[in-house]
């Protein structure tokens, strides 16, 4: 049998060279496993099911409404505050979509031209789904950009308190 003494050290009382070398080896280690279920429940909460994203080339999101986009609107603008991109959003869909419908000319309560109508608001509600999904983008976007960013790495090691070696990787993990 052999004995061996290792010396461990956690993240910040690593060299600077070690710490960047821990940084990088385990750059992925915050966007492992579901990172993202957060951010489908929160959308599902405001009535939007995601069902697949892209942020490398890709970049796109897919989804869609589980309520109507007035209900969805009126969720958004329930959360969050006036001054949030996604408040004006809504604001903006509920507003042309009221005006549309106000202004339109209507014969014994029945829309005249209701086909038009209808593509129209067809339009302006597919235009708004686009619009929220857009946003979820770029949310989840953020929050992978902070799950691999070095500020977040470097809090999340000292934290949990792992161990490294002096040169940086991890000990008994």
């Amino acid at each position: 049998m052999k004995t061996q003494t290792i010396n461990t050290y956690l993240f910040n009382e690593l060299n600077e060279k070690a710490k960047e070398f821990a940084l990088n080896k385990y750059r992925d280690f915050g966007t492992s496993d579901y990172w993202y279920q957060d951010t489908y429940e929160y959308a599902k909460e405001h009535g939007l099911r995601i069902s697949a994203f892209d942020l490398d080339r890709g970049s796109k999101i897919e989804g869609e409404f589980i309520w109507s986009e007035i209900e969805v609107a009126d969720k958004i603008m329930d959360v969050y505050g006036a001054d949030a991109e996604i408040y004006k959003t809504a604001f903006k869909f509920r507003k042309e979509r009221d005006e549309l419908c106000d202004n339109w000319e209507y014969i014994d309560g029945a829309p005249t031209n209701e086909d038009e109508l209808e593509d129209k608001l067809n339009e302006l509600e597919h235009q708004f789904e686009k619009d929220v999904l857009n946003f979820y983008w770029k949310m989840l976007n953020s929050e992978y950009e902070y799950l691999f960013s070095d500020e977040f790495l470097a809090d999340h090691f000292d934290n949990m308190e792992y161990q490294f070696t002096e040169n940086g990787i991890f000990y008994n993990f």
